[in-house]
């Protein structure tokens, strides 16, 4: 046995001397062939000019409308910032303020914020809020009712 063992560690040291390790193959580049004409490339520029030229005026329509809407927020947020400064004020010493104030400043901040038109109420709780003794309490004006009316509507469906 031990002479096979020797035999196998032979060959392999016969095997690995400098005379026959191969070489390596050769490196060969390979290159694609553009095969494409003039009318082909000119296409190409064509359409990636087009793509590229849709995509900024996309960028543009999308800033014009997010300015448009900043825009309209403001022109809400200003005409209600008076409604809300005089609620704010008497809400914390008058509980019945307070609770319609509750009901206004959510309905007014959707409307800023462009989540609603309008908010529409039972006759009874539209009824409370326009109680119009109370809002001349802190001086709300006619012009801001109105103001007020146009966001919050009543309805005969509730019951």
């Amino acid at each position: 046995m031990s002479n096979n063992n020797n035999d196998f560690y032979d060959y392999w040291n016969e095997s690995d001397s400098a005379e026959e390790i191969r070489e390596p193959d050769k490196v060969y580049f390979d290159r694609l062939i553009d095969n494409r004409d003039d009318e082909d490339i000119e296409m190409e520029k064509i359409i990636y000019e087009s793509f590229t030229l849709a995509e900024k005026k996309g960028e543009e329509q999308m800033k014009e409308q997010i300015e448009e809407l900043i825009g309209e927020m403001n022109i809400r947020k200003e005409k209600f910032s008076n409604i809300l400064l005089k609620f704010q004020k008497v809400a914390y010493y008058d509980k019945d303020i307070k609770d319609i104030f509750a009901f206004i400043e959510f309905i007014i901040y959707n409307y800023i914020d462009m989540q609603l038109e309008y908010y529409t109420y039972d006759k009874e709780t539209y009824n409370k809020i326009f109680n119009i003794k109370l809002l001349k309490e802190i001086r709300i004006t006619d012009s801001e009712i109105d103001l007020l009316k146009s966001i919050i509507i009543h309805t005969n469906h509730y019951k």
